[in-house]
């Protein structure tokens, strides 16, 4: 299978008043594991803003496509979306820790 190259998404989840909890199962998609050995397939933040959540992803296209399905699967119908124009210099510790741990520094 050919690399892929990665890149930063984000991906909107609109909520309502159980954001903690949508966070909280949201991080449990990205990590299943959370005591697994570094690095995380798919480097990820989650931050609650305003009246969603944005999901950072250092990702291949793929990768993002397949945790959008999940995470849309489990935010029951909301219009959750991926964006792919992202600005990289809000998630350069994504791209640092995946260079890191994947021993490209």
């Amino acid at each position: 299978m050919a690399s892929q190259s990665r890149r930063v998404y984000e991906i909107h989840v609109p909520v309502g008043k159980d954001a903690q909890e949508l966070q909280e199962v949201i991080s449990s998609i990205l990590c299943p594991d959370p005591d697994h050995e570094p690095p995380c397939p798919v480097p990820w933040a989650t931050a609650a803003v305003g009246t969603r959540i944005n999901v950072g992803l250092y990702a291949t296209e793929e990768e993002a496509d397949r945790l959008l399905v999940e995470i849309t699967t489990v935010a029951k119908g909301a219009n959750v979306t991926l964006h792919h124009d992202v600005d990289p210099a809000g998630y350069q510790e994504l791209i640092q820790q995946y260079e890191i741990e994947a021993g490209l520094r």
